[in-house]
């Protein structure tokens, strides 16, 4: 056990909160060991090890409620790395990196069969991941990527593609960001102006 909290790397959570402004969900984001200056995650590995991270800390979300996002790459997709065991809370996020490859696919078939939920995430349209979207529950449109013109098309197409899916407009730092992505249709909302990330 390491004895210096300072030095373990720890999760953060961030609210996701519906039209009401009711807490529905949480992410939850790796962070690095508060003593640190660590880069910015760019590897697979990098990756992986974030993901292990948070996955080892979900005790720490013992008693909460609501829906639990957990960012996945590819090996925890096909079985190469284990997640927890499903208890129909956690809601496991395609990260944008990720092929739509029939490995993959056949992955995200496999966790559903197991109780898990499945959100794409960084949806920005297209068809290069229409296969993961038909077997989505959600999907994750960050605004900084879109312009406010696109957002709408971007929503009906992903509700195009897999009707009755949960639509999440993260990145949403201003009052004019919350009307852009309530204009839209969406579903749910993430970001700064309603949230900031909490340490656990």
């Amino acid at each position: 056990m390491l004895t210096d909290p300072d030095q373990a790397p720890t999760m953060a959570v961030q609210a996701i909160l519906d039209a009401t402004g009711q807490e529905v969900g949480v992410e939850l984001l790796f962070r690095h060991p508060p003593a640190t200056s660590a880069p910015e995650m760019s590897s697979e590995a990098d990756h992986e090890f974030a993901t292990t991270t948070v996955v080892d800390l979900l005790h720490e979300m013992d008693g909460t409620t609501g829906w639990l996002f957990v960012n996945a790459p590819r090996a925890f997709l096909v079985g190469e790395q284990p997640l927890p065991e499903a208890d129909g809370r956690i809601v496991v996020e395609v990260l944008e990196g990720v092929a739509a490859d029939p490995e993959v696919v056949a992955g995200v078939q496999d966790l559903l069969r197991r109780g898990y939920k499945i959100a794409v995430d960084d949806w920005e349209g297209g068809e290069d991941r229409a296969a993961l979207m038909a077997h989505a529950d959600f999907v994750k449109v960050d605004l900084e990527a879109l312009t406010a013109a696109r957002l709408p098309a971007v929503v009906d197409q992903a509700r195009a593609l897999r009707p009755g899916i949960t639509v999440v407009v993260e990145r949403i730092e201003t009052a004019d960001d919350l009307r852009v992505a309530v204009a839209a249709g969406a579903d749910l909302f993430q970001g700064f102006l309603l949230a900031t990330p909490d340490l656990v």
